[in-house]
């Protein structure tokens, strides 16, 4: 009798428990989907399109004007970075050491006329 009696209060109890979950299942699928159109709609927007382009009007070969910028463009990057890598390299030890120097009087005027 000392065992039955909490059996059935613990089989009593678990309606009740189980009106406290008033939360869904998580869908992982669903979730995944959504985020994934979501993400895809953020690129959309930020090409500033309405709709992803069909693949079939996508060009084989990329224009030979775009890729005569691209290229200029890649070594001019490249001539850059390879200069500011040299300044840096050059002056790093000079420019250490101020080569300036400033005085500042931090006595208040009125101590000075005073004296």
């Amino acid at each position: 009798m000392s065992v039955l009696l909490p059996v059935l209060l613990l089989l009593a109890s678990a309606p009740a428990a189980l009106a406290f979950s008033t939360c869904p299942s998580l869908d992982l699928e669903l979730y995944r989907r959504r985020r994934i159109e979501a993400i895809r709609g953020q690129i959309l927007s930020k090409l500033q399109l309405t709709e992803a382009p069909d693949p079939d009007d996508i060009p084989d070969e990329v224009p030979l004007e775009t890729l005569i910028l691209y290229n200029s463009t890649r070594d001019m990057l490249r001539e850059s970075a390879h200069r500011q890598e040299l300044l840096c390299q050059r002056g790093s030890s000079w420019e250490y050491y101020a080569k300036e120097m400033w005085r500042l009087d931090m006595i208040p005027a009125s101590y000075r006329e005073s004296k």
